[in-house]
């Protein structure tokens, strides 16, 4: 082939009229795109045949459009990103529609003309960027309390959706211990579809029959003197639970109050199944998102674009990590390797799935000492700055002086906890297709493991949109 066939083969895309260009950008996957705008400068360039408008924006900010894109590869590239999200929300377990998914975007933009930013990012952001495809995900909303009353008001009405389930950090369940180092997130709210099959109560109810099955056990146990006996209140005593207890906590402060006929679901755990989680920050969002392990999952959409963190390594199907996988690739490995000496040494000792988080008041004493031991042992191989970045020079500085850190056994537990939780988050997404810098040694161990990790290796093939 000569050299003026091949120029006329790399310029044969470039002359297509860019509104074609666009519709083709609709179709792609964001790394095509990406690997197609390195091809040709001619990608590289002003256009007056588009504008900004696109496929999540409200039909009444048609006029307002600006009808000169500066650079028409960063307008292709937005377009794939955009039709890919609009496919994942359709795709997730919410199974939001375009004309909701334009409705929520119009809201993120209200709410930032106001100052506030309300995100979404997770697993279906990170399909709008890879133009992989996963099954069984939510949705992840983040704000500020100043925009709660308004996504709660859109996730009713718009979305038909009830309030699950209120936990005061993200993550946290009743009893299991969790480190809360930055306190930035206030607490999760997470919603299910309010369907007929769903039996829904309202917030002032909740809290208010909380409060008299509370007043209830206390005159049972007779710490209360104060309190009616159990038989003259007549209470129901099926409201004493955690999550009771959260709501009865944000109605009483009033600081995150909910509606008074907000409908909740009656019962607090549901099937399991996750639709949407709504993360009240405490702080700017972008910072809490800032804070992911994995930088493929500080991939955001602001309801104008999606902004992508590492794009050679997002579009390749990669991502960098912090410290804690760092760590991670030297505890779990002395975890696993001593905790199995124990488990054939004593038969008397029931199986641990690994993979799971640890309740401070289940945890024997032998299991407590035998984390201990795993991060002073752990010590020997991880990188002091690294050690530094998890640790702390105050717990590091502890742990180098190994009669010491018998002293503070839940903190450790605590930091176990979260790495267990970080390992099951890079162990999914190495299922869903994504190189995450664990060792092999895990991978091998965990990716084939079906019952205690519930994890499969990731197919080779992948649904188009």
């Amino acid at each position: 082939m000569t050299n003026d066939m091949l120029l006329n083969d790399t310029c044969m895309i470039t002359s297509l009229p860019d509104s074609l260009l666009l519709n083709i950008a609709s179709f792609s996957d964001p790394p095509a795109i990406y690997n197609l705008a390195h091809t040709c400068k001619a990608f590289h360039r002003s256009s007056t045949e588009l504008s900004t408008r696109h496929i999540l924006s409200a039909e009444a900010d048609y006029l307002k459009m600006n009808r000169t894109v500066p650079n028409v590869a960063s307008r292709l590239l937005k377009e794939s990103l955009l039709y890919g999200f609009v496919s994942a929300l359709e795709r997730s377990n919410v199974a939001l529609s375009i004309g909701q998914g334009r409705k929520l975007a119009q809201l993120q933009l209200e709410q930032l003309r106001k100052g506030r930013k309300v995100l979404i990012s997770g697993s279906a952001v990170v399909q709008a960027a890879t133009g992989k495809r996963f099954g069984n995900y939510d949705l992840d909303i983040y704000c500020t309390k100043e925009s709660v009353p308004a996504l709660r008001e859109f996730l009713l009405r718009e979305v038909g959706m009830c309030c699950q389930s209120v936990h005061p950090c993200y993550g946290e369940r009743q009893g299991r211990v969790y480190l809360n180092e930055t306190q930035t997130i206030h607490h999760v709210e997470t919603y299910i579809p309010n369907s007929e099959s769903v039996s829904t109560v309202d917030a002032a109810a909740i809290a208010r029959r909380f409060y008299r099955a509370w007043n209830a056990q206390q005159a049972a146990l007779g710490n209360d003197i104060n309190a009616l006996p159990p038989q003259a209140m007549n209470v129901d005593m099926s409201y004493l639970n955690y999550r009771n207890e959260m709501v009865y906590r944000m109605q009483k402060y009033r600081r995150h109050k909910f509606p008074k006929d907000y409908p909740f679901a009656l019962s607090p755990q549901g099937s399991g199944r996750k639709f949407i989680e709504l993360i009240v920050c405490r702080t700017n969002p972008e910072e809490v998102i800032e804070g992911f392990d994995l930088e493929i999952c500080k991939c955001k959409f602001n309801g104008e674009r999606i902004q992508v963190v590492s794009m050679e390594e997002t579009f390749n199907s990669r991502t960098k990590s912090d410290d804690y996988i760092k760590f991670i690739n030297c505890y779990m490995p002395v975890y696993l390797k001593t905790l199995t000496l124990r488990l054939t040494l004593d038969l008397t000792i029931p199986p641990i799935n690994v993979l799971k988080t640890l309740k401070a008041d289940s945890v024997s004493n032998e299991t407590m000492m035998h984390i201990m031991h795993c991060f002073a042992n752990t010590m020997k191989t991880a990188e002091k700055s690294v050690q530094l970045t998890v640790l702390g020079t105050e717990h590091f500085n502890i742990l180098r002086c190994s009669e010491n850190y018998v002293s503070i056994p839940h903190y450790f537990l605590a930091l176990h906890n979260k790495l267990v939780t970080q390992l099951n988050r890079a162990l999914k997404y190495c299922k869903r297709g994504i190189h995450v810098p664990i060792n092999d040694e895990l991978k091998a161990m965990f990716l084939d493991v079906c019952d205690n990790a519930a994890i499969t290796p990731p197919s080779p093939k992948r649904a188009r949109h």
